[in-house]
């Protein structure tokens, strides 16, 4: 839409790179970028260079700003440029000429050695300049510039197209908290549009659209607003950058109602107001692994197997400074993922030196726990049973190597949450990782339960726990985490009833619940039958939408939601 008199002016480009400046020294965005780069990126490194027939590591980023962080990329890079990789090649895209001529400043004031070439280029992802359109690289790299594209979902698609066999795509963007709640607020009414709201959010839902395999680590940043709330002049330029339009223009009461929203969500921090802002930073995955099953396996689902094969659980091990770790399984149930961690990785674990892992369960029912103890076998050894809710066992402080929860927070009421996750946290010892798997909001394991509840009980009753509500609660906390995400179909004959009613009825609800109690499952479908289901026609047709070739494909999307005690930083 062009400017008029109803809306706050543009950012020209004469003004554009210096309000950049302002918002960015005001942000602690930059910094834990750059910290994330230096603690994962020689991790990630080891992965790309698996079966790579190339001497030359090749990263493109996209949109590199005046090459602040690409410089500190490049020296991370450095130390970690060995066999089978020689040389370095860093081509980077800016079409914005004030910050291009400050990356080459830049690079003239950091002399690498005759092994790295960096190429910065006047142009954009996709268009043509001097660069191959069609090159391929190992990684490429876009820092928060993914709002600056009409179709996002196209971007991305193109640069994992340009990956190499075991590229990666990475993207660091701002999240939903913060700035963009107040975006949301008033952008439409200050400049007409809401073209550059895009958070993490819209991200996750156009990959899970594209069916994209990725990888995502939570980052806290914060913004100093002080100056904003002053409306000094350095402030408007601040605000008026994360509003996308010059506010040094508007109306005193329109911007007292901006500056009274920001004031909503601020915090005192050291003396300043600031404004929590966490960053988001995927990695897709390149390797698609087929899940197997083994004979002696007769798990009727495909849950655990998947959680068991599609993360790599040895390294998780093999990252434990002893030979000695205990391990805490909460909410265990009738030990199923056990069965499976000891079909598909008993001999990985072994192969990692870890002589002697106690493993401690706990669960609400006792009938549960004796047949979960009944799995434990080498190299496990049983430790302590708890017969509690996780809310109100007294657990042993700084004890753990590692907590996990596998499928475990369904029933969880929403309140106890961060009780439970700080829990978790004064369990762990110093270097302890915990883990909790659990579907999201689209997954049919909790979408199921939401269509019931408004299909037989009007409405009413308790919805699961999603695994974006246990996201939601761990930045609540203020902790940094990382998600792993799991995507398959369950695929069930359609002519097969029994398994199609057991999978419903059984895998998706009543499993979630405790059977030790009795308010937990006061609206679980217990005498409900399958035939019940289909003979309610938004059910049936609800149902009826997830079968292909008469065949019931139901989508699950689990998230491998990881975090350490370190990292709670707020």
């Amino acid at each position: 839409m062009s400017h008029n008199d109803k809306f706050a002016p543009p950012l020209g480009n004469d003004i554009y790179a210096e309000f950049y400046q302002l918002r960015k020294n005001a942000s602690t965005m930059t910094v834990s970028t750059v910290e994330w780069f230096h603690n994962h990126l020689p991790i990630l490194l080891d992965e790309v260079r698996y079966k790579t027939g190339s001497d030359t590591l090749s990263i493109l980023s996209v949109g590199s700003g005046e090459g602040d962080i690409d410089i500190e990329i490049i020296k991370t890079i450095l130390p970690h440029l060995n066999s089978p990789w020689k040389k370095l090649k860093y081509d980077a895209l800016e079409p914005n000429v004030a910050h291009r001529n400050r990356f080459l400043e830049r690079l003239s004031e950091n002399l690498f050695n005759e092994n790295v070439s960096v190429s910065v280029h006047n142009t954009s992802f996709g268009m043509v300049d001097g660069l191959k359109n069609n090159e391929s690289y190992d990684l490429i790299i876009f820092v928060q510039v993914l709002y600056y594209f009409q179709v996002p979902s196209q971007i991305i698609q193109r640069a994992i197209s340009q990956t190499k066999t075991n590229g990666r795509v990475i993207i660091v963007h701002q999240s939903a908290i913060g700035i963009p709640e107040i975006q949301r607020e008033h952008m439409l009414s200050l400049k007409g549009d809401e073209n550059e709201i895009l958070t993490t959010e819209d991200i996750k839902k156009l990959l899970g659209q594209e069916n994209i395999s990725y990888c995502y680590h939570n980052v806290n940043a914060y913004l100093n607003v002080t100056e904003c709330f002053n409306q000094s002049e350095i402030g408007l330029k601040i605000l008026s950058f994360c509003m996308e339009c010059d506010l040094r223009k508007i109306p005193k009461n329109q911007l007292m109602k901006v500056l009274q929203t920001m004031k909503n969500y601020a915090e005192v921090k050291d003396e300043n107001s600031v404004l929590y802002e966490p960053i988001g930073v995927f990695i897709t995955n390149s390797i698609h692994l087929n899940v197997k099953k083994i004979a002696e396996d007769i798990d009727p689902v495909d849950d655990y197997r998947q959680l068991a094969q599609k993360f790599d659980w040895q390294k998780v091990f093999e990252s434990i400074n002893s030979n000695s770790i205990r391990l805490l399984d909460v909410a265990c149930g009738t030990g199923r993922w056990i069965q499976a961690f000891l079909y598909y990785l008993e001999s990985q674990i072994s192969q990692s030196g870890k002589v002697d892992i106690v493993y401690d369960l706990l669960d609400n029912s006792e009938s549960s726990l004796i047949q979960a103890v009944a799995k434990i076998s080498s190299p496990l050894k049983l430790g302590t049973k708890y017969i509690s809710p996780i809310q109100t066992i007294k657990l042993e402080k700084n004890y753990y190597d590692a907590i996990w929860s596998m499928h475990g927070f369904y029933a969880i009421p929403q309140h106890d949450l961060t009780l439970v996750i700080e829990k978790f946290l004064a369990s762990l010892n110093e270097t302890g990782s915990a883990f909790i798997a659990q579907a999201t909001r689209d997954s049919f394991y909790v979408n199921f339960y939401t269509k019931y509840l408004e299909a037989f009980k009007h409405g009413k009753g308790t919805k699961f726990v999603a695994a974006e509500d246990i996201t939601k609660a761990l930045e609540t906390l203020g902790i940094e985490y990382q998600v792993h995400v799991i995507s398959y179909a369950e695929k069930i004959a359609e002519d097969d009833s029994v398994s199609v009613a057991h999978y419903i009825l059984n895998e998706a609800t009543i499993n979630s619940f405790s059977e030790e109690d009795p308010s937990e499952t006061a609206s679980a479908p217990k005498n409900v039958q399958l035939k019940d289901l289909l003979a309610n026609q938004d059910m049936k047709n609800y149902l009826q939408s997830f079968i292909k070739d008469s065949t019931y494909y139901f989508p699950e999307e689990i998230w491998l939601i990881s975090f350490r005690k370190h990292e709670k930083l707020r």
